[in-house]
Parts: structure tokens; C-alpha cells; sequence
């Protein structure tokens, strides 16, 4: 009984100035996506075989900013309410409640994958600008890390979680593939807690790739939808995986100085590794055996050259289809 008089006037307060920020932004008559960041006029748009580039300057945005902080007082929210529900319940609802979290997540970390599904599509048909793409998956970032967060306090809370009727495991690999460095600081930087930053971007229906800098490092997010379609003979493994990651990266791989591989769910294979220059992350879809997400931080020459042919692409276009000599 302490802890739901302790929690309801926290959740009160909360709603408070949720309902306060939502009048005033109501109030501001601001459109849901105004954007502040402006082209460098050394990139014009581009338009290549159906994909978009452009560079960007980023800057604080009090619009997106405030949808930002919007969605995370709603998080919080459902959080509070959450310790609400455990703190009056039995153990047999806390089971309950936090099954029900559990489903919650999952439908809304299926609305965010369609959401940034969507919004590619609309870019590349442009019907939405390179600026407003940007902050989209940068909410969808903030989004899928709260999820994250609130994913890993109900799994701990969880005795069994077959019972959930959830593939917990395939509901944190989606969330990790929904973040990323380079969208985390656009987030960042349009709420003020970062400085304005220059952001390339290269985009098609189903392919994204953005570049960044953060001091001396350069930041650089990629993702291949195309391997949704892809076959291959057998699935990657662990035992085999350093094959395809060998043949995708030799100079790094060859300079590595330590690396993990992990097994996040049955169908995704998560590596990372360092190099003398920086780091690699590299996520493997394993049915197909293809590196479909990848983050590069470290002293790297940038992936957008003058002709607009990306190292990135380059090195993920020499993926074999399939690997061979691995063991089930």
C-alpha cells in the first residue's frame, strides 16, 4: 500500500505536465513536421536508381523535440502505471500484468517497424522530405529504446516466460534493429543535448544508410531490407559466422584486436568486433545467412564519395548468399 501511495501522485504529476506540454504544443500551431535543418550546398539532392541522397546540417528543432519528449512522458506513463498494477496485485496478477506488458510491446514494436517501413516507401516516392525521414527514425529510435528498457524489466520480473505467449528473445532482437548511433544523435541533437551535426543520407523503399561524426570518429548505420526476399542452403551458425564476416570486412577483420558474437534469438546472430581504427557491429539474419544491419564507428574516410558509390555498399554486395562450411 506504500508503493501505490507513493506511485499515484507521481503518475498524477506526470500527467500533469504531459497534459501541459500537449496544450502548449497544441497551442503553438506547429505542423507535425516541421523541420530546421537545412542542405549543405555542397550536396543538392539526388536522385539515383530509385534512391535519395543528401547531406544535412542537423540542429536543435523545438517541434520534434517536443514530440520527442512527448513520447517518452508517454512511456513513462505506462510505466507508472505498470508499478501501480504490480504494487496492489497478488503474485498471480503481477504474472498477468506483466504479460500483458510483455503483448503491449510487441504491438507496439509492430506499429514501429511498420512505421519505419512506411516512411521509407514515402521517401522514396517523395512524398516525404530527407529532414522529415531523419527525425521519423529518430523517434522511432527513442521509441524502440524505451520499449527496450521496459522489455528487460518485465523479462526479469517473469518466472515463466512461455507462458507470456511471447517470443521474447524475437522481440528484443526487433527492437535492437530499430536503433542506431547515427539516428540516437539526430534525437539527441533535436532536443538540445547534443551540438548540430552534419548528417549524409542514402535511402531507397527498402535500404538505408546514414553517416555522421562525432569528433574525430565517423558513425555510419546501415540497413538491407533486401535480404527478406533472400534464400540460402543452410543457415549461418556461430561456428561459421566469422567466414562471412572475414569475407565481408578482410582489412578490419584481418587488424582485429577482440570481437563477440551472440546468438540474440533464433533467427539473429549479433557481432562485434575491433579493429585498429574502430569498431564494427554487424547483425545477421541467419535463415538466409546475410548481414542485414550494420554500425560502423571509428578514423574512417566517409561513405559517400563524389560518385556517390559507398564503400558500405561495396563491401555488403561481396556477401556470399550462402555459407558452406558451417555445422548445425
Amino acid at each position: 500500500m506504500n508503493a501505490e501511495r507513493t506511485n499515484r501522485p507521481q503518475l498524477a504529476a506526470v500527467v500533469a505536465v504531459s497534459m501541459l506540454l500537449l496544450s502548449g504544443f497544441a497551442g503553438t500551431g506547429v505542423a507535425l513536421s516541421p523541420v530546421d535543418t537545412h542542405e549543405t550546398a555542397a550536396e543538392p539532392l539526388r536522385t539515383l536508381n530509385g534512391t535519395r541522397s543528401q547531406t544535412l546540417t542537423v540542429e536543435t528543432n523545438a517541434a520534434v523535440g517536443l514530440m520527442l519528449r512527448n513520447d517518452a512522458l508517454d512511456d513513462r506513463l505506462a510505466t507508472l502505471a505498470q508499478r501501480e498494477q504490480l504494487a496492489s496485485g497478488t503474485s498471480a496478477n503481477q504474472t498477468t500484468v506483466l504479460t500483458d506488458e510483455l503483448r503491449t510491446i510487441r504491438k507496439e514494436t509492430n506499429q514501429l517497424t511498420t512505421r519505419e517501413a512506411k516512411t521509407l516507401e514515402r521517401h522514396a516516392l517523395h512524398n516525404v522530405t530527407t529532414e522529415e525521414l531523419l527525425y521519423e527514425l529518430a523517434r522511432i529510435d527513442a521509441s524502440a529504446q524505451q520499449l527496450e528498457h521496459r522489455h528487460t524489466a518485465a523479462v526479469t520480473r517473469l518466472d515463466d516466460l512461455s507462458a507470456t505467449g511471447v517470443d521474447t528473445w524475437k522481440l528484443r532482437a526487433d527492437l535492437m534493429t530499430l536503433q542506431g548511433p547515427v539516428r540516437a544523435q539526430v534525437a539527441d541533437v533535436a532536443v538540445g543535448a547534443a551540438n548540430e551535426s552534419v548528417v549524409s543520407v542514402e535511402a531507397s523503399a527498402q535500404s538505408l544508410t546514414l553517416e555522421t561524426r562525432a569528433g574525430t570518429d565517423t558513425i555510419v548505420e546501415r540497413y538491407d531490407a533486401g535480404y527478406l526476399d533472400a534464400t540460402a542452403d543452410e543457415p549461418a551458425t556461430i561456428e561459421g559466422v566469422t567466414d562471412l564476416i572475414a569475407t565481408t570486412y578482410p582489412t578490419e577483420w584481418e587488424n582485429r584486436t577482440g570481437y563477440t558474437i551472440r546468438r540474440i534469438d533464433a533467427d539473429l546472430l549479433y557481432v562485434e568486433f575491433e579493429y585498429t581504427d574502430g569498431t564494427i557491429v554487424a547483425y545477421i539474419d541467419r535463415p538466409t545467412a546475410r548481414i542485414f544491419k550494420e554500425f560502423h564507428y571509428g578514423l574512417r574516410s566517409s561513405e559517400f564519395s563524389s560518385d556517390n558509390e559507398s564503400i558500405f555498399t561495396i563491401s555488403l554486395s561481396t556477401v556470399p548468399a550462402t555459407i558452406t562450411d558451417i555445422r548445425l
